[in-house]
């Protein structure tokens, strides 16, 4: 599946995000500026890098060509360059590929439900963003046989809008602005250092992953971001704990998003908290950004792995802290 429901621990969801340790003056920055920076212009430049959009293979040829060339087209249209291409494009090209994750028919309105996976990566392979398609297929277009000949077309256009415009942003978040740091919608620009391997994290205490709060629609979407997060925890070796009286750390986070006057975005902030037993505040780390309006909602599942693994390796320095100063006495 493309969209698996595991953690993607590559730091794949580049929020500008910052890590703030406490009584530290001047704090590392693995993700970039933070919330404090002051004023950020959210315009991107103009990326240079090329995106090749392979076709969804599972789709009748027609729908998946211009399926294809409507992701290339609206790309294109916000300077984006992109072109269509079977074979997965050149060295250094960015990849948009897909898969079709469910067909369900309907013989009463002789369509089918068709949901579609679409994945970007960068030129190492590291997943940028995760968007999904769904729409009804006339039976006829699925078959092969539609029913005049710009069916396919007008679908296309109209199932690809808003990916298209989302996919562009994450694109123009990788350029570096002029000080030479990513920053945006979906960072990325180059693979991070991986996490460190679970012999190095063998001494990091035992965490306590506390609910959420402020999650899109709040309930179940709390404990779904906590889930992703004990997963990305759990993949990269940190011992985690239900037991708050065994635990040696917790995390907790909180969650807002905000509409944008007069723009269709939203913005979101995630704020990761680490305390010690004691209930000390170790450090933070901040995750804010720009996002289509509604993506967060519709997205969130899948947002809140990408969420947490970029969240990562700001919140396993932090969990070193809490051991050192343990061990200390302090």
């Amino acid at each position: 599946m493309l969209l698996p429901r595991r953690p993607l621990v590559a730091p794949i969801l580049g929020f500008a995000a910052v890590l703030l340790l406490a009584a530290c003056a001047q704090p590392p920055r693995p993700f970039g500026r933070g919330w404090d920076d002051g004023a950020q212009d959210l315009r991107r430049p103009v990326t240079g890098t090329t995106v090749a959009v392979v076709p969804v293979p599972g789709l009748p040829p027609l729908l998946a060509q211009e399926l294809a060339e409507a992701l290339a087209a609206g790309l294109a249209a916000q300077e984006v360059p992109a072109r269509v291409t079977p074979d997965g494009g050149l060295p250094g090209d960015h990849r948009l590929f897909g898969q079709v994750l469910a067909v369900e028919p309907d013989p009463a309105s002789d369509t089918l439900l068709v949901e579609i996976a679409l994945e970007l990566r960068d030129s190492a392979g590291v997943p940028v963003m995760l968007h999904r398609l769904r729409d009804r297929v006339t039976g006829a277009l699925w078959g092969g046989t539609p029913a005049d000949a710009t069916e396919a077309e007008r679908l296309a256009a109209r199932m690809t809008a808003a990916a298209a415009a989302a996919f562009a942003g994450a694109e123009r978040a990788l350029v570096p602005v002029p000080s030479g740091e990513p920053e945006g919608l979906h960072q990325g620009g180059g693979p991070t250092a991986p996490p460190p391997p679970r012999e190095a994290l063998a001494v990091l205490p035992r965490v306590e992953v506390l609910a959420v709060s402020g999650a899109p629609r709040g309930g179940s979407n709390n404990e779904v971001l906590a889930a992703a997060l004990r997963s990305v925890l759990r993949d990269v070796g940190v011992p985690l704990t239900a037991d708050a009286a065994a635990a040696q750390a917790t995390v907790a986070a909180v969650v807002t998003l905000k509409p944008v006057a007069g723009d269709q975005q939203e913005h979101i902030r995630v704020v990761w908290s680490v305390h010690a037993p004691d209930g000390t505040e170790i450090g933070v780390v901040k995750q804010e950004n720009m996002l289509p309006k509604g993506y967060a909602e519709e997205q969130w599942p899948d947002l809140s792995y990408l969420i947490a693994g970029s969240a990562v390796d700001g919140i396993v320095p932090l969990l070193r802290e809490v051991q050192e100063r343990g061990a200390a006495g302090g």
